[in-house]
């Protein structure tokens, strides 16, 4: 495998991430407003786009133990670490390097973007309950159940009289 084939497979990573990136600050948006129905088609993307990232990260796989076993690298060796000390030209180093930090900037990216709308999602339920909770009294707020202070005392007759 060539080296240019290697940088293709991890530069497409970045690029799927990056949309990932994009539409994940837009699902943000779309929770901040409510809007359901388009955060829902936002899904239907994401879930494209991961189908891609799956293909694209089993592409990068694929690329790069072809590229260690022509070089003759163990299992163990599989790492950007190992490439890069096994790579002998600068330039291309440097062109290594810099893509594998973008993908990880990236994913970092999407990771935090993704916690904060899954925090958003989470508060937004919380206050469903509690909107739920009080417009839905509880029975003992109502007036369903027996009332005590109406009640006649059971343990007294109903003709308590004098004699």
């Amino acid at each position: 495998m060539t080296f240019e084939k290697v940088v293709q497979s991890l530069t497409k990573l970045v690029d799927i991430h990056q949309q990932l990136i994009s539409l994940s600050e837009e699902k943000t948006e779309f929770i901040k407003a409510g809007k359901v129905e388009e955060l829902q088609n936002k899904l239907l993307q994401e879930r494209k786009l991961v189908l891609q990232l799956e293909q694209a990260e089993a592409e990068r796989q694929k690329v790069i133990s072809s590229w260690f076993e022509e070089r003759g690298l163990t299992e163990e060796e599989k790492t950007i670490t190992s490439m890069l000390a096994a790579i002998d030209d600068e330039e291309q180093q440097a062109e290594l390097a810099a893509v594998t930090t973008e993908l990880t900037e990236a994913v970092t990216t999407l990771k935090r973007s993704e916690h904060l709308n899954r925090e958003l999602l989470e508060q937004s339920m919380q206050f469903v309950q509690m909107s739920l909770h009080l417009l839905n009294p509880s029975l003992e707020q109502m007036n369903y159940g027996e009332n005590k202070q109406n009640q006649p005392n059971r343990d007294q007759s109903m003709f308590d009289s004098k004699a």
